[in-house]
């Protein structure tokens, strides 16, 4: 976690926010680049409860079942297809 999902964040990040700098505020208010962002933050949220899930099966103070691991596996899934569909189709 720490030498993969720990950089990429940070590079999306970074990467983001030079992209996000690069549009006119009008470019940034259209539909698509609103919930585009809110499915990137969503996305970072995601991935402090799974760092935070983590540390508490270190600690074996997990209070989980198995199955809502399995569901919540497909939400950064799911988010990211959102965010390329968005990017790429621009419905809205």
């Amino acid at each position: 976690m720490v030498f993969i999902m720990a950089p990429a964040r940070i590079s999306s990040l970074f990467f983001g926010l030079l992209l996000f700098l690069s549009y006119s505020w009008e470019e940034l208010i259209v539909t698509w680049v609103v919930i585009k962002l809110i499915c990137v933050v969503f996305l970072f949220i995601i991935h402090d409860l799974f760092n935070k899930w983590r540390k508490d099966f270190q600690t074996d103070t997990n209070i989980h079942q198995a199955k809502f691991f399995r569901i919540m596996n497909e939400v950064p899934t799911l988010l990211m297809i959102f965010i390329v569909i968005f990017v790429v189709v621009k419905p809205f």
